[in-house]
């Protein structure tokens, strides 16, 4: 079976997956998000391993051969002592990388910045807060500094289940003629037909197509009551 002929890869990282999608949606194939920086050369890279030492290096094998043309080329040849998953066209391969969280030290003047509010969560409720500040890492260590600018304004931060807003919307009148799941199974793609509108749920991102100003901003405000305000 032909199946990259069903599939759509993005492979630039400095556009948003959602956003990109956007204006080809709704559509029948399936599409994946890798991100790729070409800006840096073997030499950069074979650094950036050193310095950041991931768990896993993955990327394909002639990367790590100096080109046939040109095999006294070593300069054209990535170097990394970490473990190393050669990746060859059509081939995939399951990393079974945990999400992992990091701590942060903060100062004492930080923390009494910090006003906590609760946060629901598929386990439960959390306790969360807003804070601003420069991250700095220094033999892997990170800490958070002061902040460029002394204003802070308010962010929303949580995330957005989709039956929840399926039930919201229809609460409102606004009832999905239609929900399509997109990507890894972690992108959604709401249709407001009825409406002339879309909603894209991801991860990270939620994005909204209307076709007024009124319905965005219903719809955004819908999204937002989903949120917590921190």
């Amino acid at each position: 079976k032909q199946w990259y002929q069903r599939r759509v890869a993005i492979t630039a990282g400095e556009f948003s997956f959602a956003t990109t999608l956007a204006p080809f949606l709704p559509m029948s194939m399936k599409s994946y998000f890798c991100p790729i920086d070409p800006s840096i050369n073997y030499s950069q890279a074979s650094k950036l391993i050193k310095d950041i030492r991931p768990k896993t290096v993955v990327t394909s094998p002639t990367y790590f051969r100096a080109p046939v043309s040109n095999p006294n080329r070593t300069d054209l040849v990535l170097v990394s002592d970490m473990p190393v998953v050669e990746l060859g066209v059509g081939e995939t391969a399951n990393l079974q990388q945990p999400q992992t969280s990091i701590n942060v030290e903060l100062s004492l003047e930080q923390l009494d910045q910090l006003n906590m509010q609760p946060l629901k969560t598929t386990e439960g409720y959390q306790l969360v807060s807003h804070i601003s500040g420069v991250l700095k890492a220094r033999d892997n260590k990170p800490s958070l500094g002061p902040p460029n600018t002394s204003s802070q304004g308010n962010v929303m931060y949580g995330e957005v289940e989709l039956q929840e807003l399926i039930s919201v919307l229809t609460s409102k009148g606004l009832t999905p003629n239609k929900v399509e799941t997109l990507g890894a199974g972690d992108h959604f793609l709401i249709s407001l037909s009825d409406h002339n509108s879309t909603i894209t749920l991801s991860p990270n991102v939620t994005s909204i197509t209307a076709h007024s100003g009124k319905m965005r901003h219903t719809l955004q405000g819908i999204v937002s009551s989903l949120l917590v305000s921190l």
